[in-house]
C-alpha cells in the first residue's frame, strides 16, 4: 500500500457505493489480506458474488450464500476457497456447467441448482458426500450417472421438470432418501416401481408425462 493509506481507503470505498463496485474489488486485490479485513469486511459483504470473484477469503466464515437470479452462466471456481460452506443456492441462472472445485466443498450439506441449463447431471456432485438436499428441477438432464449412488446421505432429491428416462443401479444406494420428486419427466411406470421397490421408504411424487 502507499503511504496515504487513509486516502486510499476512502477512495475505494467511494468506489464501493458507485456504478463500478468492480472496479474497486480488482484494486483490492493488490492489498495485504489483513488490511482489506480490517477496512474493507463489513461493506465488501455487501457484494458477496465479486468477493467470490475477487476476495474469495473474505467468505471464510460463511456457511450459506445465496446466487439466485444473478444472471450466472458460469459459476467463479473460487467457490472451493469457502471450506465452511453448508448451503449454496443458484436457482434461477443459466449455469450448463459446474467448475470442479466445488467438489471441494465437503461440508456442504444444500445445494440449489434448480431451474438452470444443466444437460447432464453433473459429475462434480458426487464429491459432495455430505448432501442430504439436492434441488435440480427445471434443468435438461436425461440421465443419471453411477455417480449419484455416492451421495447415501442424500434425504431429499427434486429432479422434477427434466428430461429422465431410467434411474441407474446405483440409485438404490440412497437409502436415507425421504423424499424423491420426479413430475414432469418421461419415465416409464416401470422404473418408477422400480425406485419404490429399492426404496421402500422414499415418498415419490411423480405425474405422467
Amino acid at each position: 500500500m502507499k503511504d496515504n493509506t487513509l486516502e486510499d481507503v476512502s477512495h475505494i470505498k467511494q468506489l464501493l457505493f458507485s456504478d463500478t463496485p468492480e472496479l474497486a474489488f480488482k484494486m483490492l486485490t493488490n492489498w495485504n489480506k489483513d488490511t482489506v479485513n480490517q477496512h474493507f469486511a463489513m461493506e465488501c459483504s455487501m457484494f458477496p458474488l465479486l468477493c467470490l470473484q475477487h476476495l474469495p477469503f473474505l467468505l471464510d466464515g460463511y456457511d450459506k450464500l445465496n446466487f439466485e437470479g444473478k444472471q450466472l452462466s458460469t459459476l467463479p471456481p473460487q467457490i472451493g476457497e469457502v471450506k465452511h460452506l453448508r448451503t449454496l443456492i443458484l436457482s434461477n441462472n443459466s449455469l450448463s456447467v459446474l467448475p470442479d472445485k466445488l467438489g471441494c466443498l465437503k461440508t456442504l450439506v444444500n445445494l440449489d441448482l434448480g431451474t438452470n441449463l444443466l444437460k447432464k447431471f453433473p459429475g462434480v456432485l458426487g464429491q459432495l458426500t455430505n448432501l442430504y438436499t439436492l434441488r435440480l428441477e427445471g434443468n435438461e438432464i436425461s440421465s443419471l450417472p453411477p455417480i449419484i449412488g455416492s451421495l447415501a446421505r442424500l434425504i431429499s432429491l427434486n429432479l422434477n421438470d427434466n428430461k429422465i428416462t431410467s434411474f441407474p443401479e446405483e440409485f438404490k444406494q440412497l437409502t436415507h432418501l425421504k423424499q424423491l420428486e420426479i413430475i414432469n419427466n418421461p419415465l416409464p411406470k416401470s422404473e418408477i416401481e422400480k425406485v419404490q421397490e429399492w426404496l421402500p421408504d422414499c415418498e415419490v411424487s411423480y405425474l405422467k408425462f
